[in-house]
């Protein structure tokens, strides 16, 4: 198997999909689908956007991200992120919070 960085993994998304269509909810999907490519990474949220911290840099759909007022998504509570996302990825990464 062939073992990518988030930033090429990311790259080559992009040439297979330039644009991602879904716009509500896709950073958490796209942040779930980057957890199990590497499970030691760790999942934040800003109260509108999910990005996963890896190997100290932080990345969402788009590539390197700034983690700007991200924390862990538990610390916002899960009946609360729960309303805020119905996705059936949620409960996985509101449990997400430290490296393993």
């Amino acid at each position: 198997m062939v073992k990518l960085t988030p930033t090429e993994f990311i790259a080559r998304l992009r040439e297979i999909y330039p644009r991602y269509a879904d716009m509500s909810g896709g950073c958490m999907k796209f942040v779930a689908l980057l957890k199990a490519m590497y499970p030691q990474g760790v999942v934040l949220y800003d109260d509108d956007h999910f990005i996963i911290e890896i190997g100290g840099e932080c990345y969402d759909i788009d590539g390197v991200a700034i983690k700007d007022g991200h924390i862990p998504p538990s610390m916002y509570g899960s009946e609360y992120m729960r309303r805020q996302w119905s996705h059936q990825r949620i409960e996985e990464l509101i449990s997400t919070t430290t490296t393993n």
